[in-house]
């Protein structure tokens, strides 16, 4: 079974771009809506500190209702890095990851679009920082995690499954050095 997670603002309904080759593969595909996205609970999306939770609850349910035996787990973007961090917990079951665009860690992420943002600015490398010590400081206050939460370069290590990661080479959101960073991990 292909356990389907999708990026940042979309739903489960993302998994129907990849249904016909899971198909034809001879795979079934499950797709839910993580943590605060589509029909799902929630105030807030982590990016994956909380949706890598709501994926090994699945692959229990999974394996527990025998609805599948053996998973692999497919994400975009925050579905990637969601992926990762649950196979890195070497779930029963798991055999592998499909990473599509993934981010190296939400702390490097959120570097990157600040950086982007202020380039050329006077002091622009204090200006990075302290914006950053203030986006950090509003997750955990308004959304009740760490960025260090949602790292998949340090959780990467301890994986036994194989990991695939594809990424665009003009991703301009996401660059492709994080996919980069996370396969040398």
């Amino acid at each position: 079974c292909v356990l389907y997670l999708h990026g940042n603002a979309s739903c489960r309904l993302e998994g129907v771009k990849v249904l016909a080759t899971c198909l034809l593969l001879g795979a079934s595909v499950c797709a839910i809506d993580c943590s605060g996205s589509g029909r799902s609970q929630g105030e807030y999306v982590s990016l994956g500190a909380f949706e890598q939770h709501d994926c090994r609850a699945l692959c229990e349910h999974l394996r527990a209702t025998k609805r599948a035996r053996t998973l692999l787990l497919w994400g975009r973007s925050m579905g990637a890095v969601t992926a990762l961090l649950c196979g890195a917990r070497n779930e029963p079951g798991v055999v592998g990851v499909v990473a599509d665009s993934p981010f190296s860690s939400l702390r490097a992420l959120c570097y990157d679009r600040v950086a982007k943002a202020t380039k050329g600015v006077a002091g622009e490398g204090l200006l990075v920082d302290a914006v950053l010590g203030m986006v950090a400081s509003s997750v955990r206050h308004r959304a009740g995690f760490d960025l260090d939460d949602c790292d998949a370069l340090r959780a990467l290590p301890a994986a036994r499954a194989p990991a695939l990661f594809i990424h665009g080479l003009r991703d301009d959101f996401i660059a492709p050095k994080h996919s980069r960073d996370l396969r040398g991990a």
